[in-house]
């Protein structure tokens, strides 16, 4: 089943007469959009939404591309959005701290005679403390996003020895290990699950990923962090980026720099059946000088005994290429101190078969900037192409 956009729906509402003539639906059943929904079910010759989208002239969301080129630095996203986060929520604080440090006044006005080093301490103790409370929860839903986790880290241990006592049981007395069976020939049910057995109970949990068996113990928490993970940064294909609309504004206000935040697929096969692919979260630290392209796809039709028919459908863009300026030492200097004060971890780019066969004079040409986190690196923002293709047809 095919899911129509909001405004496709709408339309198929409106279609009154043509439905009224050829099929004597009632225009109440056309009245509304659950009413479109309605018909959709009712009606079997509109499960063949090529010939009803064309014949109706609905439009359905197609893909589309947007192409975007910045300078831009690349950088763990759990680390920026906990590491941020803990910066937004402690401004106040710090901001009072500092005040207090400057013009308090009076005899309980002790901070007022801290020294300033000492003052920064403790802004870096409060925000220690923070940034390690949130980016762990960062790094839970994350590790579930790319199906890093194991189903036994959404369990209890209670719940893993439930499991393994009736696997356990499930299993045939003769096909375990003469220390397993007990003197009456049988195998009992254990008090305490055996370590040795984590990786065993979670290779069968992980089989049975669609199943029903012990599903509601693990998997429910498992999909609830990957709903988390998305309230963080944004479903796939909405416009909006989740928690990082806010995090954004605050970067750009104390640093002059703005976030991109995409999904992307990543290589090998997943570790649980569904979904097929492997997925992960992508951030990257750039100057608000950009130039971008957005081309939206559109699906070929031609008629053939007056039927509409899908046909092959190329896409290509094409036109003149216009590059934000090289950026200037104080503008590059706006990624060091991000770095610096959000304590924020550089992540090294992994060559485009563009950079493999052309040098990329224009970052060539840029100063080092030494970027300071957990470690200290060497690194450049370069020219970067952002590219990120939306396809909201789901098929239910």
């Amino acid at each position: 089943m095919v899911i129509l956009s909001q405004s496709s729906r709408k339309a198929l509402a409106r279609q009154t007469s043509y439905r009224k003539a050829s099929q004597g639906v009632h225009c109440s059943q056309l009245s509304s959009v659950e009413g479109a929904s309605v018909l959709l079910d009712q009606y079997p010759f509109l499960f063949r939404f090529d010939r009803a989208l064309y014949v109706i002239k609905l439009t359905r969301t197609m893909a589309n591309t947007t192409i975007e080129f910045a300078w831009a630095l690349q950088v763990d996203i759990a680390t920026l959005g906990g590491h941020l986060e803990a910066y937004e929520k402690l401004q106040s604080t710090i901001a009072t701290l500092r005040l207090c440090n400057r013009f308090g006044q009076g005899n309980k006005a002790t901070i007022a005679k801290l020294p300033v080093e000492l003052v920064q301490n403790v802004e870096n103790f409060l925000l220690e403390a923070e940034r390690l409370k949130l980016k762990k929860q960062w790094v839970r839903d994350l590790t579930c996003w790319e199906q890093q986790c194991r189903p036994t880290e959404h369990m209890s241990r209670e719940e893993i020895l439930e499991c393994y006592n009736e696997w356990r049981g499930s299993i045939t007395p003769g096909s375990w290990e003469d220390e397993c069976v007990c003197e009456c020939g049988d195998v009992h049910a254990l008090d305490e699950f055996p370590e040795s057995e984590l990786d065993t109970i979670n290779e069968i949990l992980e089989g049975y990923y669609d199943g029903s068996w012990h599903r509601d113990q693990w998997c429910d928490e498992h999909e609830a962090r990957i709903e988390s993970w998305f309230r963080r940064t944004g479903e796939p294909t909405q416009k909006s980026r989740g928690t990082f609309d806010r995090l954004s504004s605050i970067l750009s206000k104390h640093f002059g720099l703005e976030t991109w935040i995409t999904h992307v697929h990543e290589h090998g096969e997943p570790v649980f059946p569904s979904p097929n692919n492997l997925h992960s979260t992508k951030a990257y630290l750039r100057l608000p000088a950009k130039s971008s392209v957005r081309y939206d796809q559109r699906q070929d039709y031609t008629r053939c005994h007056m039927e509409p028919f899908r046909v092959k459908t190329e896409f290509g863009l094409a036109g003149a290429l216009s590059l934000p300026p090289e950026p200037e030492p104080r503008s590059l200097a706006r990624f060091a101190h991000a770095c610096k004060v959000l304590r924020l971890s550089y992540v090294p780019s992994e060559p485009s078969p563009s950079t493999i066969a052309f040098e990329n004079s224009d970052s060539d040409k840029l100063p080092d900037v030494t970027l300071t986190g957990k470690t200290s690196v060497d690194a450049r923002p370069q020219m970067t192409m952002f590219v990120r293709s939306n396809d909201e047809t789901e098929d239910w």
